[in-house]
């Protein structure tokens, strides 16, 4: 399944939806389209500025831990002006700032 064919292509980076699949491999596609549809709408509702977001808390460190490879148990968005950028796995004890995001805006909430 091509996850741009179930959203607006214009909205979502070719790298963004190579990080999902990547980052998430152990997810089925429906649960990976749920979390690209979040995303999407998200990044559009905040199209005025640059968000850093999160999309789904998980219950357990995902990835490689500790590894070259994301690796964390929060999942992050970034979207510039309504275009969702990329997705990276972060761990809940690494820092979340606008700076470290390169946003105007972070959004912890989920």
């Amino acid at each position: 399944m091509n996850l741009l064919e179930i959203i607006d292509p214009d909205a979502v980076s070719t790298h963004a939806e190579a990080r999902l699949r990547d980052r998430l491999d152990f997810l089925d596609d429906r649960e990976r389209e749920r979390i690209m549809r979040t995303a999407q709408e998200t990044a559009r509702f905040y199209r005025r500025e640059r968000v850093a977001f999160v999309v789904k808390r998980f219950d357990r460190q995902v990835g490689t831990p500790w590894g070259e490879a994301s690796n964390g148990d929060i999942l992050v968005a970034v979207a510039r002006y309504g275009v969702l950028v990329t997705l990276m796995l972060r761990r809940h004890s690494q820092t979340f700032t606008r700076a470290k995001f390169g946003v105007d805006r972070v959004l912890l909430r989920r």
